[in-house]
């Protein structure tokens, strides 16, 4: 922003939490964009994958501090599903392969294109390898093949869910907005859908809206973790810390996996002001699964919101070691580097971030 007499002012960049921990080992976080549930349904068979969530942390005079994700691009917080979606992929086996267990995409998608080949008129497996597409990054794919699902049914809602999260992925946001709004229409019952939607709204920073859906999904399933988690960032993001204090409690609460309790209850503890408590509990988080990236980006947060940038790139580097494709990861170091006055090298993490993520709007801001 210019301010009068040519002097300009340069905003710093947010930085982003991650609160999810996705199935097989795509940990949790805390940090800025959508978490989605992907529904791979199969028939009776089907599969879940959460997608990280973000949500903005406090920077130069912001009220609240940052997310993612969301943080929490984020997974699920658990590995149990939510009432009303699918059942876990890993029941989910074709020609033989357990996709749970596989986590090939490729091969996934290729052994749906033999189903559609059996079978061309049977949405589930349009569906399928749609949704497989997605993880794949392959979106304009994923989108032909839900609409050839959707064709096929009409009332097909986790087809429509899952080409919302296509859209997503473009940036194609109010495509989104209108599959999930279809999904829940057919089917008010459908929390992942809800959900995930609620995920977009956090992503497009409109906390209040989030809310709004997070309730409802809480309501048709109280023992939904992720969905405590993630209100928790929204209120949060309203400045509602008691409250976020208290939902992140009831998802650690809810959450029989050490690491995932230990992360939870950081982000309570970072809620209240408490930085360092929350650094200790991201410590044990770590040390029950030092694969999990998510607990480093989000103990870089930590690092930053206490000013200490080198210890924070630290632990943004070995978040992205785990998982280069880690898009809020490469956000927040962007941030450090900013901080650090190593612009250059900000510059290349935004737009990293940007290139695996194109809805990430304060990726845009920072560069």
């Amino acid at each position: 922003m210019f301010a009068p007499r040519i002097r300009l002012k340069i905003t710093a960049p947010t930085t982003h939490l991650l609160a999810f921990r996705q199935v097989k080992s795509q940990a949790n976080h805390l940090i800025l964009g959508a978490a989605v549930i992907l529904a791979l349904a199969v028939g009776a068979c089907g599969g879940t994958a959460v997608a990280p969530t973000f949500l903005p942390d406090p920077d130069d005079g912001e009220a609240t501090r940052g997310d993612s994700g969301f943080r929490v691009e984020t997974a699920p917080v658990s590995t149990r599903t939510p009432n009303g979606s699918p059942d876990p992929i890993s029941s989910a086996r074709i020609g033989g392969l357990d996709y749970g267990q596989a986590n090939e995409f490729d091969l996934v998608a290729r052994t749906f294109g033999e189903a559609i080949h059996n079978d061309p008129h049977d949405p589930r497996a349009y569906n399928g390898r749609g949704a497989a597409y997605i993880s794949l990054g392959r979106y304009r794919s994923a989108i032909v093949d839900l609409d050839q699902a959707i064709r096929l049914d009409t009332e097909y809602f986790q087809a429509y869910n899952n080409r919302a999260e296509a859209y997503r992925k473009l940036g194609e946001w109010r495509a989104a907005f209108d599959d999930y709004d279809r999904a829940i229409q057919i089917d008010p019952v459908y929390v992942v859908a809800r959900f995930n939607r609620a995920l977009l709204y956090l992503g497009l920073e409109l906390p209040l809206t989030a809310i709004q859906d997070l309730n409802e999904v809480i309501r048709l399933d109280s023992e939904f973790a992720d969905g405590y988690l993630n209100r928790g960032l929204a209120y949060e993001r309203v400045g509602r810390s008691q409250r976020a204090a208290e939902d992140y409690e009831s998802a650690a609460r809810l959450n029989s996996d050490p690491a995932q309790s230990y992360f939870d209850r950081a982000l309570a503890f970072i809620g209240s002001g408490q930085i360092t408590e929350a650094i200790t509990n991201f410590d044990m988080a770590i040390r029950e699964n030092p694969g999990d990236p998510y607990a480093y980006n989000n103990r870089g947060v930590a690092f930053k919101v206490l000013g200490q940038f080198h210890r924070a790139l630290d632990d943004y580097d070995a978040a992205i070691d785990l998982d280069p494709s880690y898009t809020n990861a490469y956000y927040n170091r962007g941030n450090a580097h900013y901080h650090l006055e190593e612009f250059d090298l900000a510059l290349l993490d935004f737009e990293q971030a940007i290139r695996l993520d194109a809805t990430l709007a304060l990726a845009y801001a920072g560069r």
